[in-house]
């Protein structure tokens, strides 16, 4: 008989993928949609330390949101709630904290990331489960 149990892992999914598929969606934006071009080895190295810095930027200014995801989701599971609530209250705390991060940031250029962003999160947070199935 199987047996759903809460996945643990699953903030930590979300803020993987939230960190590192934007990035990549974005440089991918710039590439396809702006025509920036991409010469072989030296825009392949410009684009992959590119990538690296946005991972990094990205982990640095998520840390806080991540500490407050972390608490709030288990917090849900040990209140044994529901897995759409879960992803609604996971998904909307991170949305709400990309909002506040890029205000406090205050450059109307980076609001284009801040969608991006809040893209990859809510898609990330449906597609991943919360629940997993044991034996």
């Amino acid at each position: 008989m199987n047996k759903s149990v809460y996945n643990k892992s699953y903030p930590g999914k979300l803020w993987l993928a939230t960190l590192t598929i934007t990035p990549l969606l974005l440089l991918l934006e710039g590439v396809l949609l702006k025509g920036e071009r991409v010469m072989f080895i030296e825009g392949l190295k410009d684009f992959l330390s590119t990538y690296v810095i946005f991972i990094l930027f990205g982990l640095l200014y998520s840390i806080p949101l991540g500490i407050i995801v972390l608490v709030l989701y288990f917090t849900l599971i040990k209140r044994q709630v529901s897995v759409i609530r879960i992803k609604s209250i996971v998904i909307g705390t991170v949305l709400l904290g990309l909002f506040v991060t890029f205000y406090l940031l205050d450059n109307k250029n980076l609001w284009k990331f801040n969608w991006f962003y809040c893209y990859t999160t809510i898609v990330s947070g449906l597609l991943l489960r919360v629940e997993k199935k044991v034996q």
